[in-house]
């Protein structure tokens, strides 16, 4: 009897492992988050407020178009982004699909001025959203 809940409690324990990978700042990941700020910001410089919006899953939209507004009321069009700095982090947990998240930093030259720019995005049901955003004037 003993030696029978021995093997079903390793066969129970051994069923449910739940194995999660981390990856920080992979080079595929790091491709990856490069493409979705490279399209972000080409909805900003379009001026694709409707596209643009559908990134944040949260209210926050309300206040990073107020933030680019006034940035973009004080320093003019955008002229050149350039990434400083990508952080990722992607969490795999068994079969499921991976929670990613990336933050970036942006030197972003304006027609009258230049500004660092710190946006984060992660993953929600599969679908990259914006979380957090920073506009710093230099």
């Amino acid at each position: 009897m003993r030696k029978t809940l021995l093997l079903l409690t390793i066969i129970l324990v051994i069923s449910c492992e739940h194995k999660i990978v981390t990856r920080n700042n992979d080079p595929n990941d790091i491709k990856d988050a490069e493409k979705e700020l490279s399209g972000i910001y080409k909805l900003i410089v379009a001026g694709d407020t409707l596209n643009l919006k559908k990134r944040f899953k949260d209210g926050t939209w309300a206040d990073f178009k107020n933030a680019l507004d006034k940035t973009k009321t004080l320093n003019g069009e955008i002229l050149k982004a350039q990434n400083s700095r990508i952080q990722t982090v992607v969490k795999q947990n068994n079969d499921e699909k991976p929670f990613k998240r990336y933050e970036y930093e942006v030197n972003v030259t304006y027609e009258k001025g230049k500004t660092i720019e710190t946006i984060g995005l992660e993953t929600y049901n599969d679908k990259m959203y914006i979380y957090s955003f920073w506009f710093k004037l230099q």
